[in-house]
């Protein structure tokens, strides 16, 4: 395998020819984070608590709440995406294992 071979990371490239199977990490990420950011986006008023009285003469309720749901539930987004990706990771390890290929070697490890 040459250098050309290679991406960026090191890692052997799709085009490389081999069968080990790409965990996209990023995307474990990207959407948790795109997620939270959404949520953030529309609820900032109220996470950020900046029109408390108009709030409240509007629906009677506070605003306090909101800043705990949001970390909730972006916590709780990032735990369920870290959950997929620890169960991706462990399916890939089994199938590779059942085919006798042995362990996963490092994304950044290089061939001999």
């Amino acid at each position: 395998m040459t250098d050309d071979d290679r991406g960026r990371d090191g890692a052997p490239s799709a085009a490389a020819g081999t069968d080990r199977p790409r965990i996209p990490r990023l995307a474990y990420l990207c959407v948790p984070a795109c997620l939270s950011a959404l949520l953030l986006l529309v609820f900032f008023p109220l996470i950020l608590q900046l029109d408390a009285a108009s709030f409240r003469a509007a629906t009677g309720r506070g605003e306090t709440p909101y800043l705990d749901r949001w970390l909730a539930i972006s916590a709780a987004l990032f735990v369920i995406s870290g959950l997929l990706y620890a169960h991706r990771v462990a399916g890939a390890r089994r199938a590779r294992r059942s085919r006798g290929e042995g362990p996963l070697r490092s994304w950044g490890a290089r061939r001999r």
